[in-house]
């Protein structure tokens, strides 16, 4: 994946707003994010986190999201504080 990738190029008209991509992310997805699964790389994680800070792309958040991370907190404190960070770090805030 491209690093550090400029999402407002994806706009051609500088009067107008760029579209807003929403993507709903399950439990797995976050974690796979977190723990680098299926291939992913720190660059592939920053151009994610980068889409999400130029509100590119929306994720939002569930009350099954919180549920299912909640309990990775039982496996240990220092995976749950890693999740819940990963967690809170790329869902929408309105």
């Amino acid at each position: 994946m491209k690093k550090n990738y400029d999402f407002s190029k994806a706009v051609k008209n500088p009067y107008r707003a760029a579209s807003i991509a929403t993507a709903y992310f399950d439990r797995n997805v976050f974690s796979d994010i977190c723990e680098l699964r299926i291939g992913l790389t720190h660059e592939d994680v920053a151009v994610i986190e980068q889409a999400v800070r130029s509100r590119s792309v929306l994720i939002p958040a569930s009350i099954t999201l919180f549920e299912e991370t909640i309990r990775v907190l039982r496996e240990s404190d220092e995976k749950y504080h890693q999740h819940i960070k990963t967690v809170f770090g790329l869902i929408h805030s309105a």
